[in-house]
């Protein structure tokens, strides 16, 4: 097992809870910002460390504004958050690729 502080799995849980209505836009939000809070001073890991998906994910779903994370965002970010370790690097490029074009697409549907 990696060694991190929480596990995706607890990401994968906060995420699905969100997308399902199970808890709203502010819990969501505010839990997220309490695992960056607490956990998010090693946030800057190399995309070939196997934490650095966990954070990268906390980082994206404690955004506000424009570039905030919507529910629509979701089935990528678990994607990516199923990256197979050892494969940090692929599971980075695919992430980044929708995050960064992608999205806008989306977006502008």
């Amino acid at each position: 097992m990696p060694e991190e502080c929480f596990s995706r799995q607890t990401l994968r849980d906060l995420l699905t809870d969100w997308a399902g209505g199970a808890i709203d836009d502010s819990t969501f939000a505010g839990k997220s910002e309490e695992l960056w809070q607490k956990y998010g001073v090693w946030q800057n890991w190399p995309k070939e460390d196997k934490r650095s998906v966990t954070f990268g994910a906390l980082d994206k779903m404690r955004l506000q504004g424009d570039d905030k994370l919507s529910k629509t965002d979701v089935p990528k970010l678990l994607d990516f958050l199923n990256t197979e370790y050892g494969q940090e690097v692929t599971g980075w490029g695919a992430w980044e690729e929708y995050w960064n074009s992608g999205r806008q697409a989306v977006a502008n549907q």
